[in-house]
């Protein structure tokens, strides 16, 4: 809409009425002004508008028009009105077919409003898709680097136990070493023993006072004394020829085991070392796969972290602009409703105190529809490197914990990823003062950790199965609704706020879908209030199908920011965590939900109970999937 054109219509009318006068001359005036104001109204382009911040630019024409309804108003008294029973005349005049142009063109114009709402959310959600894409892409690139993952688990497990078969090698190449060294001590004193025995024995003169004859001494005795000596004697006496042979059969039976041992302990090294190097070709591998995939976790959140920063800062740009055109529509919505009353008044018999009540209602009429729909979740996703990788802390811990037997041979570090900024290991160290310290973690108990390791699945697994459909209901209000982090609260049928009817909303499904809702009931806490959710799937096997809201699910429970919660607009619940409804969100610390004393939310889901939190009447929920349940 262009302003000259308007001003020309308040100018007409002005002059036209000033002097009260209803000739040809100012009817043709108004109505010619009429006729180019809707040629102009009728090309302009809404979207054209937007992009000149239509915000104050339509709110001025719509003054200016209503300016001009009102100077008609003004001047127009009684019998002068355009379209009264009582002067049909004047209603078939110029100037009264000009207020029914005037009313033609306000509910064109009121068209145009609704047509720029719709065009200006379409925006918002254009660009909240680009935020979405950025979050699919760096999705698609982990689940490329969960391969490589998948693949460095398996070859660790192959690595694992060729380094136990390693340490067993090491230890009987150690016992066989252990029995070599024994055995050659024994063949060294053996062969030792027979060189003695042959040096000491092997010379003449140590035979020549054995060898003569004693005096008196028969030829019998003499021979039978030279016989024991070198033959041994019946009595088990060893001769000098029988030691020498037994001397000599131990030192080869010595050197024969020797040898033997040897031989065996050869062959044992050269199956430990070839299984070594087995293993080391599967450290290889194994810290090539977990390279390449901390190598994509990098390269993928790199790449999101500088989409989503330019998409949230494209969002937040036009989230700006919107609050303010938004206003101004609503302005302009009203405006158009109070022209409307007073071309009303001027074309009918009413009189002024109900154009004052028609004024009343227009200024307080409802503009909800002009909501504009700000549900975009801009808070940026986590994302780093935690798988280990050669290099890192994690890494070198699990090559640590190999036999003692079966070290494990120096690895290459991985380039470029201890520099990233997302990078992280298990161990977090805080250097402060020169001294290392360690961050201490709150310990959990059981059933927290387990809590912790569902909602980290969850971000693993994403795969669906089937089609849920959930009836819901919640006594006061469903405030938000969402499904694994995407606010879905506009796809939940009925009215969020009449907890008497049934809600229901269908989405895609699997074992790790999360289902989270706000919902707010009275100041009496569950005395007032609860959620009722129950749940079924095309997929029979699914824990969604036939799901009803129990004990098991999380709830946090809290106050309005401006007590007591109302129907309209949308509360606000006090501390409420950010990103509470993300799938990888630590819920390990929220309390799980109690069972409610009333039978409100039940009735129209037709569940036995509905769920709650006594620290209401303000409701976070989440839904609970056993870890079991969530494997592939």
């Amino acid at each position: 809409m262009k302003l000259p054109l308007i001003a020309t219509i308040v100018l007409c009318a002005a002059q036209a009425l000033g002097a009260r006068s209803r000739t040809a001359q100012s009817a043709r005036a108004v109505g010619n002004a009429l006729v180019a104001l809707q040629s102009a109204a009728a090309v302009s382009d809404p979207f054209d508008d937007l992009q000149q911040s239509s915000g104050s630019a339509a709110a001025s024409a719509s003054a200016y028009l209503e300016d001009a309804v009102a100077a008609l108003l003004h001047g127009a008294s009684g019998a002068q009105r355009f379209g009264s029973a009582g002067n049909a005349t004047n209603a078939a005049t110029p100037l009264g077919a000009s207020m029914k142009n005037i009313q033609n063109l306000t509910q064109n114009l009121m068209k145009t409003v609704l047509k720029k709402h719709n065009i200006q959310q379409q925006s918002l959600d254009q660009h909240c898709g680009l935020l979405e894409n950025c979050l699919q892409n760096m999705r698609k690139s982990r689940d490329r680097a969960r391969e490589k993952l998948r693949r460095f688990r398996r070859q660790n497990k192959l690595h694992q136990t060729c380094r136990g078969e390693e340490d067993a090698l090491a230890s009987d190449q150690a016992r066989c070493l252990q029995l070599k060294a024994t055995q050659a001590q024994t063949s060294r004193a053996t062969c030792n023993a027979l060189k003695e025995f042959k040096a000491s024995q092997g010379e003449a003169a140590a035979h020549k006072a054995a060898g003569e004859r004693n005096d008196g001494e028969d030829v019998k005795a003499y021979l039978k004394r030279l016989a024991g000596r070198y033959c041994g004697t019946s009595g088990g006496n060893a001769g000098l020829i029988q030691k020498l042979v037994g001397l000599k059969q131990a030192c080869r039976n010595a050197s024969a085991e020797l040898q033997s041992t040897a031989t065996r302990c050869n062959a044992h090294n050269s199956v430990r070392l070839a299984t070594r190097q087995r293993c080391g070709a599967l450290q290889d591998s194994m810290g090539k796969a977990s390279c390449e995939s901390a190598t994509i976790q990098r390269q993928a959140c790199s790449t999101y972290h500088t989409c989503s920063g330019q998409a949230i800062n494209s969002y937040s740009l036009t989230k700006s602009a919107a609050l303010e055109q938004e206003a101004g529509r609503k302005n302009e919505w009203k405006r158009h409703l109070r022209m409307q009353c007073m071309v009303k008044f001027l074309m009918s018999s009413s009189n002024k105190t109900e154009l004052k009540k028609c004024e009343e209602r227009a200024s307080k009429a409802n503009v909800n529809h002009l909501d504009l729909k700000y549900t975009c979740n801009t808070a940026p996703m986590p994302c780093g490197v935690t798988s280990p990788y050669p290099g890192s802390p994690s890494y070198d811990k699990m090559l640590s914990r190999l036999p003692k037997g079966a070290p494990a041979k120096k690895s290459q570090a991985c380039e470029n990823i201890d520099t990233f900024k997302g990078a992280r290991s298990r161990l977090t160290r805080q250097i402060s003062g020169g001294k290392k310290k360690v961050r201490k973690r709150k310990k959990l108990d059981r059933a927290q950790r387990k809590a912790r390791r569902c909602a980290r699945k969850r971000i693993r697994i994403q795969k669906t199965t089937g089609t849920c459909t959930c009836h819901m209901s919640v006594k006061d209000k469903i405030e938000y609704v969402y499904v694994d982090g995407k606010d879905v609260t506009a796809k939940v049928s009925g009215d969020l706020s009449n907890w008497g009817i049934k809600h229901t909303i269908s989405f895609p499904c699997g074992p790790s879908t999360l289902l989270a809702v706000q919902g707010t009931g009275s100041d009496a806490g569950c005395a007032g209030g609860g959620m009722a959710v129950k749940c079924t799937s095309t997929d029979k096997a699914s824990p969604w199908n036939e799901l009803v809201a129990d004990t098991t699910w999380k709830v946090f429970g809290a106050t309005c920011k401006d007590p007591p919660c109302t129907k309209t607009p949308k509360n606000v619940v006090v501390g409420a965590p950010a990103n509470w409804y993300a799938p990888g969100f630590d819920d390990s610390m929220w309390d799980f939900a109690v069972k409610g004393s009333t039978d409100h939310a039940q009735g129209p889901v037709g569940t036995p109970w509905d769920i709650c939190s006594p620290s209401g009447p303000a409701w976070l929920f989440r839904s609970f999937i056993p870890c079991g349940k969530g494997k592939k």
